[in-house]
């Protein structure tokens, strides 16, 4: 039983990915400014991200480990969101 809850779980979660992801890449691509509306987003998640990891803390703690890779996983964002803003203001990627 469990093991099918943690099944239903993982697609849940990886569907809820690709709908996010595809809902900022259409609010991206109408935007006027693409540079902005990334950052925005970024900020927005990252912000919310934050609040969970304080959350967490403030409840039971996560592992000392946990800050270091959300420390690192920010840091490997921000070129992602530069380079990611560059090549939507070059081409279109759609099809």
């Amino acid at each position: 039983m469990l093991y099918s809850r943690c099944v239903i779980l993982a697609a849940g979660l990886a569907l809820m990915a690709a709908v996010l992801h595809a809902t900022w890449n259409i609010v991206v691509k109408q935007t006027g400014d693409r540079f902005l509306a990334l950052w925005c987003q970024f900020i927005f998640a990252g912000s919310f991200a934050l609040l969970g990891l304080v959350g967490w803390t403030i409840i039971d703690g996560p592992p000392n480990i946990a800050w270091w890779w959300s420390i690192c996983s920010g840091c490997g964002h921000l070129p992602y969101v530069l380079l990611l803003a560059r090549a939507y203001d070059k081409n279109d990627f759609s099809l």
